[in-house]
């Protein structure tokens, strides 16, 4: 669980015993990106019972260069026949397995 041991998130209404019922559950691959959990007394809105968990993550994205991309519509068609002829010469002649 995220949010620390011994942290009240609830006082029952009759007893005013303060308790935990809510928790914070992170995944192993997220908890990298956890900075902090705790509970925000200060946001509790009147007549409410649970006191609100604030949770701060670091979600930044890493921004990466879009592939190249080759526009095939410029390609000299006739060019790139001979190259790959020339290319396809140099691979040997298929030969029978003998293992």
């Amino acid at each position: 669980m995220v949010l620390p041991p011994g942290i009240p998130t609830f006082q029952a209404p009759t007893t005013r015993i303060w308790t935990r019922l809510d928790n914070v559950f992170l995944s192993e691959d997220a908890r990298h990106a956890l900075i902090t959990c705790d509970v925000a007394p200060e946001t509790t809105t009147n007549g409410a019972d649970h006191i609100p968990i604030a949770t701060i993550l670091n979600l930044s994205l890493v921004h990466t260069k879009p592939p190249i991309r080759y526009n095939f519509r410029l390609t000299d068609w006739k060019e790139f026949q001979k190259q790959l002829d020339e290319e396809l010469k140099t691979i040997p002649q298929p030969q029978e397995l003998t293992t």
